[in-house]
């Protein structure tokens, strides 16, 4: 994305995101050649797109870019919710990671207490509990802002948040609902560490890291992600009976042109270690696949008698 001082441009490029080549035009001021191809006016905000070719002289350094980690904190321009971010101005924030799933999202709350999303460019993600110092473009939304197309590093351990959270036991219900079966996500649980029991309704076995599963209670369905690096128990199946410990997270839509009341998109839990999920009780080994099967032997058995 390049901005000038009247507009701004997303610049298509045949390159990979996190190569060093484009990390290193982070903050410079370049001349680029390359041919307009219209707008995008169904994003956060409108801007002008242009096609550049894979000739990288067509790109001109004119000014080297500073460290971006130098950028202003994200913390002072959430102040100014809930408009949309003026620019797409690096900004940059500080603090411990909460979940990391997905292969590119991580959630992290700050040293002011405040729960970020990082949507990463990285190869390689932070462990969990990890203090690292992020720096992306700020997007807002109706709860709180996220950095998307972020960069990240180690920082300083802060021995304030090295505390472990405090697990709360919860229900679907609470959750999804306003308590009277009526649609309602509670926004206060977002970034708190849940622990939920219920049945699996859904799952790969061959999906570990990175996968999902779906477990039901009450007739209310929540999708569990599985975190970077963590491997589920040998004897999950479908049916299962299970409590599951992860971080809960609301993901909401980004105010905007477009957008003008963004709305609570979906919600989901993390699991951040090995642990988190265990199983309660196994499904039971009458299940209505083998009843049917046990019902036509019989049927075919008197029908040859």
């Amino acid at each position: 994305v390049l901005e000038d001082a009247t507009d701004s441009f997303f610049v298509s490029t045949p390159y990979k995101n996190n190569t060093p080549d484009l990390n290193a035009l982070l903050g410079a001021s370049v001349s680029i050649i390359g041919m307009q191809s219209g707008m995008r006016p169904h994003c956060s905000r409108p801007y002008t797109e242009i096609e550049f070719g894979a000739n990288p002289e067509d790109i001109t350094i004119l000014r080297k870019g500073g460290d971006p980690f130098l950028a202003p904190t994200l913390e002072s321009m959430t102040k100014c919710r809930p408009h949309p971010s003026r620019a797409y101005a690096h900004c940059r924030t500080q603090g411990r990671v909460l979940a990391v799933w997905d292969k590119h999202r991580i959630l992290l709350r700050t040293d002011c207490g405040e729960h970020i999303l990082l949507n990463t460019l990285s190869d390689t993600l932070p462990p969990v509990d990890a203090q690292i110092e992020a720096v992306g473009i700020p997007v807002v939304n109706l709860y709180r802002a996220s950095l998307v197309r972020a960069t990240w590093r180690l920082a300083t351990p802060d021995a304030a948040d090295a505390i472990a959270d405090e697990v709360v036991d919860a229900t679907l219900a609470s959750l999804l609902t306003d308590g009277k079966s009526r649609r309602k996500f509670n926004i206060m649980l977002h970034g708190r560490t849940l622990r939920i029991t219920g049945e699996v309704r859904n799952f790969d076995p061959k999906s570990q890291s990175d996968g999902q599963i779906l477990i039901s209670q009450d007739g209310l369905l929540l999708p569990i992600h599985v975190g970077d690096g963590v491997r589920l128990p040998s004897d999950l199946a479908v049916g299962c009976v299970v409590s599951a410990t992860g971080v809960c997270i609301l993901d909401t839509e980004s105010w905007g042109d477009n957008s003008l009341f963004p709305a609570i998109s979906s919600c989901s839990l993390v699991l951040r270690a090995n642990d988190d999920i265990r199983v309660l009780r196994r499904p039971p080994w009458w299940t209505p696949g083998r009843v049917r099967i046990l019902v036509l032997a019989l049927l075919g058995c008197i029908a040859l008698a």
